[in-house]
């Protein structure tokens, strides 16, 4: 009976480490707080150190929801295409579009190019139109 009950907590020991694996976020994660700008944009989105600020999280979401639903492996391709969704069909704005750009970057490591091409593109560009 004393062998039953450890191999039965054995086997809930590696289920609950198997659990805890599956659901970690690919980078560090954070919360330090959230701020509203008057443009709706939010804030910060990494805290000290870089980590993706949790407390911003579901605010982006419902803010622009193509970029924040984009995963670890997402392309620059799939990215144009969000942020390009986001600012035309969810009138989201610059500020609030990058944000979630850069929260993702942080987040899941996205090559910093992403980033690099939403300023040239976007900001600097001819946006979604070029």
């Amino acid at each position: 009976m004393t062998l039953r009950i450890r191999v039965v907590s054995a086997l809930v020991t590696v289920a609950s480490v198997s659990v805890l694996v599956a659901v970690a976020p690919a980078a560090s994660a954070a919360s330090c707080g959230i701020t509203t700008a008057a443009d709706g944009s939010v804030g910060p989105i990494t805290c000290k150190g870089g980590s993706a600020n949790m407390a911003v999280r579901n605010k982006l979401r419902k803010q622009s929801p193509r970029v924040m639903a984009l995963g670890k492996k997402a392309s620059l391709t799939q990215v144009k295409t969000a942020v390009c969704g986001d600012m035309t069909r969810a009138k989201a704005g610059n500020a609030t579009v990058n944000g979630a750009v850069q929260w993702q970057t942080a987040y899941y490591g996205w090559a910093t190019s992403y980033t690099s091409w939403f300023t040239k593109t976007i900001v600097e560009g001819a946006g979604c139109a070029g």
